[in-house]
């Protein structure tokens, strides 16, 4: 059992660890804390994006700088630290490894210089360095959120203790009315709304479904909420806008028959696992998603979704007029869309992370 245990996140780890939430709760560890790496990042989040007060954002950020200097006399905690790969910070919180359990928590399957999200020219050399000398210690294990992560990181670590631990989805969704077919074919899109997510793709995949009874909804936010909202740009939608309770989002995936992720790369990002897909599954919808790193991984091409190549509106179009023309097809791949989302129920994550920190 593990007694005290730290999680370092860039922004806000509480919503990447509910098996460790549920843990705590359940007393199987002493006590849970949650910092944040990115001090300054996550006091402008807070107070522009998120709009909480000024007090409690500098609060948090006095917090989260108060641990930097903690990391020094850190001893005898597990700590389990989110970055991405040669993440300049590591040069500091790998420190943390020297006298504690280090858990290195990732989701990232591409760990070329020239593939992670952040990039310092000559110096990604050197930060790479500490990361190897981090990584390589005998008391640091790594958790990977999937299959296509830990592959890369056996292949550059053969000796790493590597154990992949999906994220939760949460019970409410599994606890929702499981969605039903209807001849009213319901699209959902839940997400940001972003270039970057394929938001502008959508118009034309709609285009070519003109001749069905479906409609689309938005659940999400972003710089293209303007363009969701537009009736040039979609006759028949709903714009639900952030919604932040889960029950309410569970309930809106009830009232829909499949999930749509039009995920577009860019040269720092990909779709890297997808809970909203995971989410999806667990009410019953099967989902039709961009063929990314995450979506291949939760997604059984024909059996609980359909993967596409990205960009490809003739195929997501192709594949939701086949889900929305064949109820029988539809009903059997939600039911196996129910079945795949329980590997990834609190229970059976939190057992997961038990079994890691012993």
């Amino acid at each position: 059992m593990a007694s005290e245990v730290v999680v370092v996140h860039e922004f806000d780890g509480t919503k990447y660890f509910e098996a460790l939430k549920t843990l705590r709760s359940d007393n199987e560890i002493e006590s849970l804390d949650f910092v944040e790496s990115s001090v300054l990042k996550k006091f402008i989040r807070d107070f522009v994006r998120e709009k909480k007060t000024l007090k409690r954002s500098l609060i948090r950020a006095v917090e989260n700088a108060i641990f930097r200097i903690k990391v020094l006399f850190t001893k005898n905690k597990t700590v389990v630290v989110g970055m991405p790969p040669w993440d300049f910070r590591m040069v500091w919180y790998g420190l943390l490894a020297s006298n504690n359990q280090f858990i290195y928590h990732t989701s990232w399957p591409y760990w070329g210089l020239d593939e992670v999200p952040r990039r310092y020219g000559w110096l990604s050399r050197v930060f790479r360095a500490f990361w190897n000398r981090v990584l390589t210690s005998p008391n640091v294990r790594i958790v990977s959120v999937s299959s296509a992560s830990e592959k890369e990181i056996k292949q550059r670590y053969p000796n790493a203790d590597v154990t992949v631990i999906p994220h939760v989805v949460s019970n409410e969704f599994f606890q929702a009315r499981p969605s039903t077919f209807s001849q009213d074919f319901g699209i959902l899109y839940v997400g940001e709304l972003s270039e970057k997510k394929g938001i502008k793709l959508l118009p034309e995949v709609l285009k070519k479904l003109s001749d069905l009874s479906v409609n689309i909804s938005f659940i999400g936010d972003g710089s293209l909420r303007d363009f969701v909202n537009e009736p040039t740009s979609f006759s028949n939608q709903n714009v639900y806008g952030r919604v932040t309770d889960r029950d309410k989002i569970a309930q809106i995936y009830s009232q829909h028959q499949v999930l749509l992720v039009p995920s577009l790369k860019t040269k720092k990002w990909e779709e890297l696992f997808g809970m909203v897909i995971i989410e999806a599954m667990a009410v019953g919808l099967p989902v039709v998603a961009s063929d990314h790193v995450g979506p291949r991984s939760l997604i059984e091409h024909g059996r609980n979704g359909f993967l596409v190549p990205e960009g490809v509106v003739d195929g997501y179009a192709r594949y939701i007029r086949t889900l929305a023309q064949n109820p029988e097809l539809w009903s059997e791949m939600s039911a196996n869309a129910r079945e795949r989302s329980q590997q990834y129920s609190l229970d059976t994550v939190a057992a997961q992370w038990q079994k890691q920190l012993q």
